[in-house]
């Protein structure tokens, strides 16, 4: 998942293509979001990358799990529509972008982000690349000190919800929400959607306020979604593996067959 900065004013690492600060965030514009979302090709990453081993990704849940949304269709490599969105937000040259990835914590991450960066190259966004250790990394995206910030979210309670605590809701340490949400991203429908199916019972509805959570997400492209791994386990001959929804590995996952 591609993290956005939503902080108001100058950030260092976003400049005119002369190299200076832009006085405003342009990925505060809804336009310039989905453009840089349109802009990547997803299944060229999944295919030359990651050699087949990901799913392209549409929203932040995966396919067949509690929330996730069958409606949102996927998003589509179109470089025209993204230049003319960034266009009608005013940048028809582009922009400069510095974007920082973890070098030691996700699989292919660079070799990733390297793609993506050639991408919006080609849209007019000139990016350079800055690969750093994770502890460094994470304490300056933590602060929200970047531009762009990438990270990856296990499912690890099966449902939606739990990346929607984390990583969308507006960062409210007091409650325990947005530990994680290192861009600032914040929208009051996705705040009210957690409350609302926190304080649900009825699983049909909660699963509505979840998935209509996703939508709101994905119309505001507050994050920009690019695939989900896919966990590999390996087991001898007569061990049959079962894995979880939650993506955790657990020994109930495994049986004898003859």
């Amino acid at each position: 998942i591609i993290q956005p900065s939503f902080r108001a004013g100058p950030n260092e690492f976003i400049r005119d293509n002369a190299g200076k600060p832009l006085a405003e965030n342009p990925l505060l514009d809804v336009r310039v979001r989905k453009a840089l979302s349109l802009a990547i090709n997803r299944p060229a990453i999944n295919e030359r990358i990651m050699q087949g081993t990901v799913t392209e990704a549409n929203q932040w849940m995966p396919a067949n799990t509690f929330g996730y949304n069958p409606q949102i269709k996927n998003i589509p490599y179109d470089v025209k529509q993204a230049k003319d969105l960034l266009a009608e937000a005013g940048f028809p040259e582009g922009f400069q972008l510095t974007v920082h990835v973890p070098g030691d914590r996700y699989p292919q991450a660079p070799e990733v982000m390297q793609a993506v960066a050639q991408f919006w190259t080609r849209i007019g966004v000139k990016v350079q690349l800055e690969v750093l250790p994770w502890a460094v990394y994470a304490g300056k995206a933590n602060k929200n000190e970047l531009a762009i910030s990438v990270i990856a979210w296990g499912n690890g309670t099966g449902e939606a919800a739990y990346a929607l605590t984390n990583i969308l809701t507006t960062v409210d340490s007091s409650k325990g929400q947005g530990a994680s949400n290192w861009g600032h991203y914040s929208n009051p429908l996705v705040d009210k959607a957690l409350a609302d199916s926190t304080a649900e019972f009825d699983e049909a509805k909660r699963r509505k306020i979840l998935q209509d959570s996703v939508q709101v997400v994905s119309d505001d492209v507050g994050i920009i979604p690019l695939f989900h791994y896919q966990n590999i386990w390996a087991a001898r001959k007569g061990l049959k593996v079962e894995p979880l929804v939650s993506d955790r590995t657990a020994a109930t996952m495994v049986t004898e067959q003859p």
